[in-house]
């Protein structure tokens, strides 16, 4: 906890020496001068992931991000200096991320600009990226846990962009053309839906050229990212068998609040309670008490759109009935008999982490930019920690209504035998 009270001072001390603009074309600036570093780090974020990909082409994002990089000269003397560059598409993001030491960023400078003005895509780097990115996609298929999660997935977004994978199908990969990376280079990049978060120890004169590399961007025009078709309309159950595994792998998911919403704090602490750790509340009845599982958990991923607070658990088949009734008996009462020791200890995992995470120059900068992207603004990171703080007990009551809507019930389960 001492800890996490200095990293809070650090942090916030750390923000006094920050500024913010818009740029001419759009662009969300913001830069934070932490010159005790002694490294540099650019986090840029697009708005719109898989929202820019329709069933037909899906992938395209995964497969534009390796070729892009591979194609121009940034990675190869990044790489060279020990510096960084990666990027990669998200549900709700395109995303850029580039760190290096603070004496070495003004020599990449020219490369950043070139990688961003005059990005290169070179036929050679096309064709080797989309046959490695159909071997992945093939290799998925002999992984049970990655077609689980896939396929569970879609059954909660059945006709929502979340249903789609990030790194497409082998069908969509396939019919992916080199001049598709140009076209997908165009739709994306402007400045209406761009974030861009410098942080670290730079020169005035480093930050200006960063600044011009991002004016040049087009303004274009807000993505409009439609929400409506996020939501759980009706109680859900399918199961998909395969012969390869043992174990059942067992989702229970209810909707829950996007990350812009004033309740998404309080609905990470309440999945930190159920299935974050080993005193959580499905830990205890499920492994300790009923032996049931190993692997038993919950997640809340953070969203653009309607999220989901999933009870997570991987067992034989015989149990899943009672596991059902149990994770929904555990949602249902996760505040009866809960302390404020127990609600202080949630709170100081997930901020002791967050902050933790925050050390470094990269991952502040990743923070600053996802908040913004979701229209919360650059200082939300600072907010969202006072909102963790605050949450009481009945705020966690109140959230308790989540589960009295429609879920979806997914099992991925060994083949049963046949008598």
């Amino acid at each position: 906890m001492k800890k996490a009270i200095l990293l809070m001072v650090i942090f916030m001390h750390t923000l006094g020496y920050a500024g913010e603009e818009i740029l001419n074309n759009g662009v969300q600036y913001k830069s934070i001068k932490r010159d005790y570093t002694g490294t540099v780090s650019l986090v840029i974020m697009i708005k719109g992931g898989v929202f820019r990909e329709t069933a037909a082409n899906n992938g395209i994002g995964s497969l534009f991000s390796s070729v892009w990089l591979k194609s121009g000269k940034l990675l190869e003397k990044a790489e060279f200096l020990g510096a960084s560059a990666s990027s990669s598409v998200t549900n709700d993001f395109f995303e850029f991320s580039f760190s290096s030491t603070s004496d070495t960023f003004g020599k990449l400078l020219t490369e950043l600009k070139g990688e961003f003005l005059t990005p290169q895509f070179k036929k050679t780097v096309f064709n080797t990226e989309k046959e490695l990115l159909l071997m992945e996609l093939e290799a998925e298929k002999d992984d049970p846990n990655a077609l689980a999660f896939q396929n569970f997935f879609a059954a909660t977004y059945p006709a929502h962009p979340y249903s789609l994978k990030g790194s497409g199908t082998p069908q969509s990969v396939s019919s992916l053309k080199l001049s598709d990376m140009q076209d997908y280079y165009k739709s994306v990049f402007y400045g209406a839906d761009m974030t861009a978060v410098l942080v670290g120890r730079f020169t005035p004169e480093e930050e200006k050229a960063v600044k011009e590399v991002l004016s040049v961007f087009p303004k274009g025009k807000p993505l409009n990212v439609d929400c409506s078709a996020a939501n759980i309309k009706s109680i859900t159950s399918s199961q998909d068998e395969d012969t390869r595994i043992q174990q059942a792998k067992l989702f229970l998911a209810y909707a829950a609040p996007a990350a812009s919403s004033k309740d998404f704090a309080a609905a990470k602490l309440l999945s930190e309670l159920l299935g974050g750790g080993m005193s959580s509340r499905y830990f205890t009845a499920l492994r300790k008490e009923k032996g049931y599982a190993y692997a038993v958990s919950s997640m809340y991923p953070s969203r653009l759109c309607e999220s989901r607070l999933i009870g997570y658990i991987g067992l034989a088949p015989e149990n899943i009935d009672d596991a059902v009734k149990t994770i929904q008996y555990l949602n249902k009462t996760v505040t009866e008999g809960l302390t404020e020791g127990d609600i202080l200890k949630a709170k100081n995992h997930i901020i002791g982490a967050l902050l933790s995470d925050i050390e470094t120059n990269a991952r502040l900068a990743w923070y600053i930019a996802f908040f913004k992207n979701l229209g919360l603004g650059f200082d939300h990171l600072d907010a969202y920690i006072a909102q963790l703080k605050g949450i009481s007990k009945k705020d966690l009551e109140k959230l308790l209504i989540l589960f009295d809507k429609p879920y979806t019930l997914y099992v991925y389960k060994p083949v049963e035998k046949r008598g």
